[in-house]
């Protein structure tokens, strides 16, 4: 996911980008990704709890920061995680399974300014049982009546949702919601739109809602 984010952001013109990994993958792949940088890591190749001032050294001379996911499954790395964005103000974008590291806390990111989930219904539905949120997120629901929830959710809260249900993509931000038209929902298409979005989103910043609708475009 962060080789696929990089390229993306690049071809959708970002400028100068940086890829953060662990060090355990400098050795594989050092040598083929231009532009990355590398963080102490856990024997098992995640990213280790020495690796915060990395994460926060790079994140201060970056516009934003895109955690693209393929984090794998590692207590260390969630801790990293939570102090990371607790740390941090810049924009920033979260997608994939680094949606799950966040699900304890739930209430922190979605009242956290200048978040953006790009997440699926599923990962949508998780974060609204662990708010207590007072309606729920069901495959049933129509066009519209995702439409009014997302309105509802992103009114109350500051983060801003990028989803797809039934062949259509929703952004949802400040209680602003645009739908548009597309068949792939897949993993890889999430990492795409969050890219883009991470892209056009610092670039505008004052225009988010249009610029994170383009993204889906």
């Amino acid at each position: 996911a962060p080789g696929q984010s990089y390229k993306i952001a690049q071809d959708t013109g970002v400028g100068v980008a940086k890829v953060l990994l662990p060090d355990a993958l400098q050795k594989n792949v050092g040598t083929i990704l231009e532009n990355g940088e590398y963080a102490p890591s856990t024997k098992s190749g995640s990213f280790g709890h020495t690796a915060l001032e990395t994460w926060i050294t790079w994140a201060n001379w970056a516009d934003g920061v895109l955690i693209a996911g393929d984090l794998g499954r590692n207590s260390e790395t969630a801790v990293v995680l939570e102090k990371f964005i607790n740390s941090m103000s810049k924009p920033l974008f979260i997608t994939k399974d680094a949606i799950d590291y966040f699900r304890a806390n739930a209430k922190e990111i979605l009242a956290r300014d200048k978040t953006i989930l790009v997440l699926s219904l599923s990962q949508l539905q998780k974060f609204c049982l662990e708010i207590g949120w007072t309606s729920a997120v069901t495959y049933q629901m129509t066009i519209l009546q995702l439409v009014e929830f997302l309105h509802n959710l992103t009114l109350s809260n500051k983060t801003s949702i990028i989803t797809s249900h039934n062949g259509n993509y929703f952004v949802a931000h400040k209680g602003m919601v645009s739908t548009t038209k597309n068949a792939q929902t897949d993993d890889i298409c999430r990492v795409e739109i969050a890219s883009k979005a991470s892209v056009w989103y610092i670039q505008n910043q004052n225009r988010p809602f249009e610029a994170l609708t383009t993204a889906v475009v």
